[in-house]
Formats: structure tokens, sequence, C-alpha cells
């Protein structure tokens, strides 16, 4: 339950985009393709793109 960067969170399943909600943009979404700027905080949610089929296991 600690926020963590989404390259870290994401470690293994090839994700390359994460879009996240933000009041200041006109359309409240902003699609991010550098996951080492993301910090994942607990209780909020988040689109991920992986372009392929992966496995993965939640660590947190």
């Amino acid at each position: 339950m600690t926020p963590k960067l989404a390259s870290v969170a994401l470690l293994g399943t090839g994700a390359n985009m994460v879009s996240v909600f933000n009041v200041s943009l006109p359309y409240l979404i902003e699609d991010i393709i550098d996951l080492s700027t993301v910090i994942m905080q607990p209780g909020e949610g988040y689109w991920v793109k992986v372009p392929a089929d992966s496995v993965w296991t939640v660590d947190w």
C-alpha cells in the first residue's frame, strides 16, 4: 500500500503506456509513455497498455 513508480510496479509486463486522470487537461486523461515518470498511488485507477499477452504477479 505504498506508492510505486509505474516502471517498477509494471516490470515484466511489457507495458508501454499508462493513462492517468489529470484534472488540468481538457479531456482529463493523459497518456504517458515514460513509465519512470508515473508514480502509481494506492486507491487510484490507471489504464495500462500491454501490447501482448502477459502474466503479471502483483507484489504489493
